[in-house]
């Protein structure tokens, strides 16, 4: 019982993170590019 618990917590903390980290990278890029196109 305690697995069936645990996993889905895990999984969503670790998907969480990895969203986080993508849409870091993604808006930084975003950022980097209109930032350019204004010089």
């Amino acid at each position: 019982m305690i697995i069936t618990i645990n996993t889905p917590v895990k999984t969503r903390f670790i998907a969480g993170k990895l969203l986080v980290s993508w849409l870091k990278r993604h808006l930084f890029s975003l950022v980097v590019e209109n930032i350019a196109k204004i010089k």
